[in-house]
């Protein structure tokens, strides 16, 4: 089984089965008000302990 990174969020981790694969890209689309940058934020707090470094593109 391939290891995934936490998105930060254990409901949507459970739905996209452990969370994102390393190294692949994913674009988070929808309208205003949908949690885009929600979910950005909770991928970088979840792993800034681990690498202290992490930046967000708006």
């Amino acid at each position: 089984m391939t290891k995934r990174l936490s998105t930060g969020n254990t409901e949507l981790d459970e739905i996209m089965k452990g969370g994102f694969i390393p190294h692949q890209t994913y674009m988070i689309s929808g309208g205003a008000g949908t949690g885009k940058t929600t979910i950005g934020w909770h991928f970088l707090t979840a792993g800034s302990p681990i690498t202290k470094i992490a930046s967000i593109l708006r």
